[in-house]
């Protein structure tokens, strides 16, 4: 089976590396783009659907969980990370029993882990891939779209998430723009210390809650610190309240 693949290296030396490698196995993989960091690898994984990408796990800007953590799960392809540390970023591929390629990357190297490909099955290995991002790291930054444009988004930025037309938000002083994540996983994900949901279309930064106002019939607004509003849900209001103690 041929499968069609993305190299995504922050270094143009890496890239070109990796490419003159797979050059020899031209029966099992082909080449159908390159990537120098993480924005243009999201574009790219949705443009070309490749089948495997090569995927640099320490880049600039989004890195390379960043980029899971911009796409939806079931737009992920089979990934095999490359990496020029070993030690902790390898135990963790390890553990969750992902293949990596260490730079330098050997040709044998290479051809042993091209020999498994056919073992590997996305379903499990997305599963696994979920697993490894969130024993990683908590959120930090996310690829967001502002009309035609890709651009990254720190989560430290974030006033509020807000979902609406099955569309996920995120509201900072710069604008209102939409990710590829869910409230569910925004939830699990984000910082407890940082951040609390108060209603089930609404993620607040504690940092930015400034006023709650009482309405009829037990609700409450809370006013955020660029102005806005965001309604409490009545199952929210406890927690809520909990933070300020």
């Amino acid at each position: 089976m041929k499968r069609r693949a993305l190299i995504v290296d922050d270094e143009r030396e890496a890239r070109r590396r990796l490419a003159r490698l797979l050059s020899a196995h031209a029966d099992q993989i082909e080449i159908v783009g390159e990537a120098s960091d993480g924005l243009a690898a999201v574009a790219a994984i949705q443009k070309l659907k490749p089948d495997i990408v090569f995927l640099d796990i320490e880049m600039p800007g989004l890195d390379g969980f960043g980029v899971l953590d911009s796409l939806s799960r079931d737009e992920w392809p089979m990934v095999i990370f490359t990496t020029a540390y070993g030690h902790y970023a390898i135990r963790a591929f390890e553990v969750h029993a992902l293949d990596y390629l260490l730079k330098p990357i050997s040709q044998k190297r290479l051809g042993e882990c091209l020999s498994e490909l056919d073992a590997v099955r996305p379903a499990s290995q997305r599963i696994r891939l979920d697993e490894a991002r969130r024993d990683r790291r908590k959120l930090e930054r996310l690829m967001a779209r502002s009309g035609a444009r890709l651009l990254i988004v720190n989560v430290d930025h974030v006033i509020a998430f807000e979902s609406e037309d099955r569309l996920v938000f995120a509201r900072t002083r710069d604008g209102r723009f939409v990710l590829g994540i869910t409230m569910k996983e925004l939830e699990e994900r984000l910082d407890p210390d940082l951040f609390c949901r108060v209603h089930k279309q609404a993620i607040v930064q504690l940092a930015h809650a400034r006023v709650v106002h009482a309405l009829t019939g037990g609700h409450y607004l809370l006013k955020l610190s660029d102005g806005s509003d965001v309604q409490i849900g009545r199952n929210y209001a406890k927690d809520l309240r909990s933070r300020f103690r």
